[in-house]
């Protein structure tokens, strides 16, 4: 019998999970006789350029050869980072990678390659949970928004940073608009957008999104829509500064949310020091202990080193909210907006656990958290 291909991962699989194939030939791998040594050859292919080969024993059950691409393929799938110098407030990415793979075997000391070609395949990177499953996590939001937040959200004035991510396959347009509070239109526009197995984020906080539309103070909604579905920012002031959190959500994209509420900043600070003699002894044999009127210290610092801790509280949130900001708190990538030095600084969620609030179930009150980020020394020598 031909060698064949019995299980594959579907297109568009996490390079995070397994990425099994499972391959066969009946007769060979089960007749050591005739076909001593036996070994299943899957050869993988990226553009063209053959990358890895795997050679692989047939399993003791079965006889079956069972092979993990992913492994290989997390080091050639596109490298997607988040930025915080948008030029415009779009930016898009390629993030899925094309493969195939080759079958051949060896017996008695020969190889044999290139017997069985596999159709073109597509990969991408993401976190994902366990346990691993086959199915295609971004199939459900192909051609759509990149992302489990509600279709209702709240915003703030000051907010700089609103990223929205959206999948592509084919080219299109997003619309945007905003609205005044009594229900007017301010600005309408739109972006387009082209290619297959992209993301294109949108940065829709208010500070950019003013620099190219219209004047940030009378807006009191904004609504996007992609694909059909319509999506609403509610804006409100705040009376305290915003802290933005961006993080990498389960579908392998970037976005972020404004906190808007009172936050409190700790500084832990860890010191090094050196003791030093209580005097110096000059040229002339003369002891001092002082000089213009300072005294020589017995024990010096060095070296601090500074961890800072901010303490965040969001507005009363929806339900839709308290379910979508769960990715925030299962992500392994997060990064808060530095005003200051206007870049991302990537930081840690200190508290461990994500207490699900819904109104049926208790009365809403605001998410409390805490991040550690920038560990960083002070140091004199």
């Amino acid at each position: 019998m031909a060698l064949t291909i019995l299980n594959s991962p579907g297109n568009n699989s996490s390079v995070s999970s397994e990425m099994l194939f499972v391959i066969n030939e009946a007769t060979k791998a089960n007749d050591p006789v005739t076909y001593p040594n036996y070994f299943y050859i899957l050869d993988i292919y990226v553009d063209g350029d053959i990358v890895a080969r795997q050679r692989i024993a047939p399993d003791p059950t079965y006889k079956f050869g069972k092979a993990d691409v992913s492994v290989i393929l997390r080091d050639y799938v596109p490298v997607y980072k988040l930025k915080a110098n948008y030029t415009t407030f779009q930016e898009t990415y390629e993030t899925r990678l094309t493969y195939h793979v080759e079958l051949g075997e060896e017996y008695d000391g020969t190889t044999y390659t290139n017997l069985v070609t596999d159709s073109d395949r597509t990969c991408y990177k993401t976190y994902k949970e366990r346990p691993f499953t086959s199915s295609d996590a971004v199939t459900s939001v192909s051609n759509g928004v990149a992302s489990n937040m509600p279709k209702r959200l709240t915003g703030f004035r000051d907010e700089v940073w609103r990223i929205v991510p959206f999948f592509s396959n084919a080219s299109g347009t997003i619309e945007y608009e905003t609205y005044r509070s009594a229900g007017t239109s301010i600005y309408s526009g739109t972006t387009s957008f082209s290619g297959t197995n992209r993301i294109n984020t949108l940065n829709l906080g208010l500070t950019k999104l003013a620099a190219v539309t219209y004047s940030d103070e009378e807006v009191d909604k904004i609504r996007f829509a992609f694909n059909g579905d319509d999506y609403y920012v509610n804006i409100r002031c705040s009376k305290y500064p915003v802290t933005t959190l961006a993080w990498l959500n389960p579908y392998g994209a970037y976005e972020s949310y404004g906190f808007g509420m009172v936050s409190k900043r700790t500084n832990q600070v860890t010191r090094k020091d050196f003791s030093k003699l209580p005097y110096e002894i000059n040229a002339s044999g003369v002891v001092s202990y002082d000089a213009d009127g300072v005294l020589y210290g017995t024990k010096k610092t060095y070296s601090n080193s500074i961890k800072s801790t901010l303490s965040l509280t969001s507005h009363l949130l929806t339900d839709g909210e308290y379910t979508w900001l769960a990715d925030l708190f299962s992500s392994p990538d997060v990064y808060r907006y530095d005003d200051t030095l206007s870049k991302f600084v990537p930081c840690v969620i200190v508290d461990s656990n994500y207490d699900y609030r819904t109104y049926l179930n208790s009365r809403l009150t605001p998410l409390q958290f805490n991040i550690e980020f920038a560990e960083y020394n002070s140091q004199f020598l």
